[in-house]
């Protein structure tokens, strides 16, 4: 259950940063229409921003395309089995506590923070020091 709530603590703080950084300096940038001003700054991109001891990053250039593609994997048709339904369907009523647990404290439904999901998203993986085992 610990395990669960910081991940999606996790997943809040991703993406607030998903919105505080600037723009993917990959992607062409053009001057407002009308103007003739040059286009804006190169930044860094996330990687820059991460420490070094990060453990993972998983990046999908577009959730969509993403979420269509993995309808079409096989991965997705295992999903779909009756077997692992019936596991998943086992496993929710455990889950869905916490679910409302975090939406009663942080005023806000899931369903809300997974609709802002779309376009470019990165997820960072950091090492938690404070899980560390001192001995």
């Amino acid at each position: 259950m610990v395990i669960i709530k910081k991940l999606i603590k996790v997943l809040l703080i991703t993406l607030m940063v998903v919105f505080i950084l600037p723009p993917d300096p990959a992607r062409p940038q053009s001057a407002p229409p009308g103007r003739g001003e040059p286009p804006l700054p190169k930044y860094q991109t996330l990687e820059h921003y991460l420490p070094e001891d990060t453990f993972g990053l998983l990046t999908f250039p577009d959730l969509k395309q993403t979420g269509a593609a993995l309808k079409k994997s096989n991965l997705y048709h295992i999903w779909q089995e009756q077997e692992v339904q019936q596991l998943w369907q086992s496993i929710k009523p455990k889950i869905d506590p916490l679910i409302e647990e975090f939406e009663a404290e942080h005023h806000i439904s899931l369903n809300d923070i997974l609709t802002t999901f779309n376009g470019e998203f990165s997820l960072a993986v950091f090492k938690d020091k404070t899980m560390i085992d001192p001995r």
